[in-house]
């Protein structure tokens, strides 16, 4: 029996770039996971600098409980009423999102941790276009050292 081997035409080189950029990624996503669940709450409550993590929520189990987007929202302005200012987009990505975990969780609590992991997700996806940036304006070291800092950086 002769020895199987493997081949590829991609240089080595280039696989060592790609797992350098896989590990620079799943540094991104623990910093950006573990500091989002643990410090945004607290207490059972959702903490933030304002009140938009208790806006998403609302707009979030609203679409959940009437299958569509609130459109005007009678707690705005109130007693009034006013349009909902926020594009759907976002909402409905994180609904649909949601049913990856529905398995496990019930359909609020896994919406409501599609809000808490979107952020992650996207932070962690920005730092693909960087290092082809980085890559391309000067080189493959620069891209993976920006990727790094980007990785790193608190945002």
């Amino acid at each position: 029996m002769g020895r199987v081997r493997l081949s590829s035409n991609i240089p080595r080189d280039t696989w060592l770039v790609i797992a350098l950029l896989a590990l620079v990624m799943a540094l991104a996503f623990f910093l950006r996971v573990y500091w989002a669940i643990g410090p945004s709450l607290k207490y059972g409550y959702a903490v933030s600098g304002g009140s938009d993590s208790y806006y998403h929520e609302r707009i979030i189990t609203y679409i959940l409980d009437a299958k569509h987007h609130l459109l005007k929202d009678p707690m705005l302005n109130y007693p009034v009423g006013v349009n909902n200012p926020r594009p759907p987009m976002f909402h409905w990505a994180i609904v649909l999102s949601s049913y990856i975990f529905r398995p496990f969780l019930d359909a609020t609590h896994a919406a409501l941790l599609m809000l808490i992991l979107f952020p992650a997700i996207w932070g962690t996806l920005t730092i693909i276009p960087l290092y082809l940036l980085g890559k391309e304006a000067f080189n493959r070291k620069v891209g993976l050292i920006a990727a790094f800092i980007l990785a790193i950086m608190p945002a």
